[in-house]
């Protein structure tokens, strides 16, 4: 930077505060098989004068210890078996969708007879099959503003873990008649593994 201030260039102003949309895309991106993401850089994330984090760089901080809690888990999953979605309320500008809530386009509604029904939460489902034959879900928010609890309901009796992304490890988690709830962060993605 001190190169380019005395060759006269002078840098773009500091970036705004991190939007939360771009963590979301990276996090809605997950659920389709997404393993790694670069983040564009266009100036800013350290401050020059005291060598600490500026906002952006705080925000990316945050942002990526997310997602790297979770790292080794989904590069171990290998690609998806399919992706659902839930109908949902709110765009991902968290503003009322026109109608009744829907399903948005292109994605597909989860099968009325599968295996585990959405009861409750706003969300992407990616399905995967892990190292040792167990599923995984990997869920995300639609709508980067807003958390979400879902409530998973299985059509029969399953062994339930969850991804402690603080601890960095699975964690069992006891179905109450075949339910489980857990909250969804508006941009991070939840693990959940299913042994059937």
């Amino acid at each position: 930077m001190r190169r380019l201030l005395s060759h006269g260039i002078v840098p773009p102003p500091p970036a705004p505060r991190q939007s939360r949309r771009a963590p979301h895309e990276n996090a809605a991106s997950i659920p389709f098989g997404l393993k790694g993401y670069l983040f564009h850089y266009a100036g800013g994330v350290v401050d020059e004068r005291t060598g600490a984090l500026d906002q952006l760089g705080k925000d990316l901080q945050a942002v990526n210890a997310r997602f790297a809690a979770i790292g080794d888990e989904i590069l171990a999953l290998g690609n998806p078996t399919a992706v659902y979605s839930t109908a949902i309320s709110k765009t991902e500008k968290d503003r009322p969708v026109e109608g009744a809530p829907a399903v948005p386009g292109g994605l597909a509604p989860l099968p009325p007879d599968h295996w585990f029904r959405v009861e409750g939460g706003e969300l992407l489902v990616g399905l995967f099959k892990g190292p040792k034959g167990s599923d995984v879900l990997a869920a995300a928010c639609h709508n980067p503003y807003a958390p979400q609890t879902v409530t998973l309901r299985f059509g029969s009796p399953v062994k339930v873990s969850l991804f402690d992304r603080a601890r960095k490890r699975w964690t069992p988690s006891q179905p109450v008649r075949n339910t489980i709830s857990f909250r969804v962060e508006e941009y991070a993605t939840e693990l959940v593994r299913i042994e059937r």
